[in-house]
């Protein structure tokens, strides 16, 4: 399906923010948001199994956990077998956080310069 062919164009060591709608052993539901780690770029269900532990199927057009790999991420984050993957978050490209320091930086820059200048015009003064 789908959620394989985005999980396969992932770039090498990314996460998949994974939305899982399910009830506990108590009757508890639970319906949360997890970051499971996707590894290297292999296929997309390769990838979901070995380095998420999260195994899926298809039933009645919903997606379906089928089984998780003990002590992976999928298990470590408590989701449980025949829970439904409501949906998949991935994170656009976005620019580095440092790029959102560089207008401050040049803001600073530009003060201590109109600072530096005004000084030099009260000492001439």
């Amino acid at each position: 399906g789908r959620i394989y062919e985005i999980v396969e164009q992932m770039p090498a060591n990314s996460q998949v923010r994974v939305h899982v709608i399910g009830e506990t052993i108590e009757g508890d539901t639970v319906d949360k948001v997890v970051m499971l780690p996707l590894g290297p770029r292999r296929a997309g269900a390769v990838r979901l199994s070995e380095s998420a532990g999260l195994e899926l199927r298809s039933e009645n057009g919903k997606l379906i956990v089928d089984n998780i790999a003990f002590g992976r991420p999928a298990m470590r984050h408590q989701i449980d077998v025949d829970w439904q993957i409501a949906g998949l978050q991935v994170d656009a490209d976005r620019p580095a956080k440092q790029w959102f320091f560089l207008p401050a930086v040049v803001l600073l820059i530009m003060i201590l310069l109109i600072q530096r200048r005004r000084q030099k015009l009260n000492a001439v003064n």
